[in-house]
């Protein structure tokens, strides 16, 4: 039997790593334990000497198996080489965000696919559905997606030192739970557009949900809770269903909400109260109609502005999401965007500069910019957006940074990086003060 450690990289581009648990990686293990298999994980979060860290347990192992978002792309890679420096035999495989992005582009030829391509596997998709896939030694390896949610284990948090993580919601000690996977949108900005594990909408049953959130009230003492799905609000019946259940414990949470759905279904927004919603997000990405048409992103600022009021009525903070940087976006769009915050008041925002990611409508369909038209820029998406692809391996290229240390790698027609980054500085500074 196969001895496995699978590695959790650290994650230095955030301003805390040691906030929210990797939930992929416990879901494989947790399966592969149960079965019976010999695994363990190691996380790096938070770790200063990561390489060492794996360096010296690599020879207990027979496979070693690494998860990565996009960003954690580069420190994976710097383990690799790490572990085949000293063996290079050892089996070292990837799955995770990354990996599954890449998935669609395997036959391409991309700086990202070349560099992805030197690990031994590549696991595409939910491993914890079919993990045994990854002993099979193929080089790009599709596990697919779990569609059996209902029999899906409780994760488990001791794979992870639990109590090392923190993470307050209202002064409560919350932790991150995901109670539905995939997103129905069709946004060219999301990097899961392309991908079905990302598309496919699967929820937990409720009672189900209600168990993992007693098991870690019961286990870790844990009353407040981050639900991690993509839009807590995809299913009218079973939302409600959930927050009646919710409304029996005293919990507290935060959620993503979809803003359109919430306008058509606005009782959702107090049964979330009662059940012990204090904030959510949402997507509201741009003032502009002509660019929220552009990102396909289903919606309008006079939507967003309602199920902001509906969500004030019903005493729930909303939190706004916006970016810069959309296709054919000129400083006018950006106006919109600022006008909008400023109107709609939203209880905190975010204003990020876009990234585009493997696995989106804008990476995986530009094309090479054989106009030249900004001739420092490689690749073209639509004639509105022009970009170059970071070597991830190289770049640890992040979406969102922190204030006065933001990049892009992207620029329209019209507006060039440099003034992206500083119209996001001076709106976040301005904004902030004003609300």
């Amino acid at each position: 039997m196969n001895k496995t450690l699978l590695v959790n990289p650290p994650s230095p581009f955030l301003i805390d790593e040691r906030v929210f648990q990797t939930l992929g990686i416990l879901n494989i293990a947790t399966q592969m334990k149960n079965d019976g298999q010999k695994v363990d994980v190691l996380d790096l979060n938070g770790n200063k000497d990561y390489i060492s860290s794996v360096v010296a347990l690599q020879s207990e192992y027979d496979l070693i198996g690494l998860t990565a978002t996009t960003p954690q792309f580069h420190y994976a890679h710097k383990i690799l080489k790490a572990i085949k420096d000293k063996d290079k035999d050892k089996k070292v495989i990837i799955g995770g965000a990354h990996a599954t992005s890449l998935y669609p582009l395997r036959d391409k030829r991309d700086i990202n696919i070349q560099k992805i391509e030197e690990f031994d596997s590549i696991i595409s998709g939910e491993a914890e559905a079919n993990y045994e896939l990854i002993f099979n030694g193929d080089k790009w390896i599709d596990c697919g997606i779990n569609k059996d949610m209902e029999n899906l284990p409780l994760p488990n948090r001791d794979f992870f030192d639990f109590q090392t993580y923190s993470y307050k919601i209202n002064g409560q000690n919350a932790t991150n739970v995901q109670t539905q996977r995939g997103c129905p949108g069709k946004c060219t900005f999301c990097s899961g557009r392309e991908i079905e594990m990302y598309k496919k909408v699967r929820s937990l049953p409720p009672e189900r949900v209600i168990e993992e959130l007693d098991h870690l009230n019961e286990k870790y003492g844990t009353t407040a809770f981050m639900f991690f799905d993509d839009e807590f609000n995809l299913n009218h019946k079973r939302t409600l269903e959930l927050c009646d259940l919710l409304e029996d414990r005293d919990y507290t949470f935060r959620s993503f909400i979809r803003a359109d759905y919430l306008v058509k279904r606005p009782e959702i927004a107090e049964a979330m109260a009662k059940a012990g919603c204090v904030e959510v997000g949402a997507g509201i990405e741009s003032g502009s109609e002509k660019i929220l048409d552009i990102i396909q992103k289903q919606m309008t600022p006079e939507i967003n502005s309602q199920a902001r009021e509906i969500m004030k009525d019903a005493g729930i903070r909303f939190k706004a999401f916006t970016i810069l940087g959309h296709p054919y976006e000129t400083l006018e769009d950006i106006s919109l965007t600022e006008q909008w915050l400023l109107d709609n008041k939203p209880d905190d925002f975010d204003i990020t500069i876009f990234q585009p990611y493997p696995g989106s409508k804008t990476y995986n369909n530009a094309t090479p910019n054989v106009n030249k038209n900004f001739k420092e820029y490689e690749w073209d998406f639509i004639g509105g957006l022009f970009f170059n692809k970071p070597d991830y391996s190289i770049t640890p290229s992040f979406y969102k940074g922190r204030v006065g240390e933001y990049t892009t790698v992207v620029r329209t027609p019209t507006i060039d990086s440099k003034t992206l980054v500083e119209k996001r500085d001076i709106l976040e500074k301005r904004i902030r003060k004003i609300l």
